[in-house]
């Protein structure tokens, strides 16, 4: 199984560095790690994750820490579609 990421996720994933390494840069640089190796085994497993068609029709989401990991899978390629905290008002960011 492939894996892409879309350039939103990966706004997302600089904006989460952002965040941690304000405090930590080891720990942002760990936390951005630990979501890459997550998205690799969703890609080697995509069902693992929750179905999430009250946001987006076919979208799956799975938990790491404080955040989601939004993905989809099209033939034999997994796209990781965001990466949000669960904090956040999910249905208006989908919605928007």
């Amino acid at each position: 199984m492939n894996l892409l990421f879309t350039e939103q996720s990966e706004t997302d994933m600089d904006d989460i560095w952002d965040y941690i390494a304000h405090d930590s840069i080891d720990a942002a640089d760990r936390f951005i790690d630990r979501i890459h190796k997550k998205c690799r085994l969703l890609a080697e497993t995509p069902g693992m994750g929750r179905e999430r068609s009250e946001l987006v029709e076919g979208v799956r989401s799975f938990p790491l820490g404080n955040y989601l990991i939004f993905y989809h899978t099209q033939d034999d390629t997994t796209f990781i579609d965001r990466v949000l905290s669960g904090y956040r008002n999910l249905q208006a960011i989908f919605d928007g």
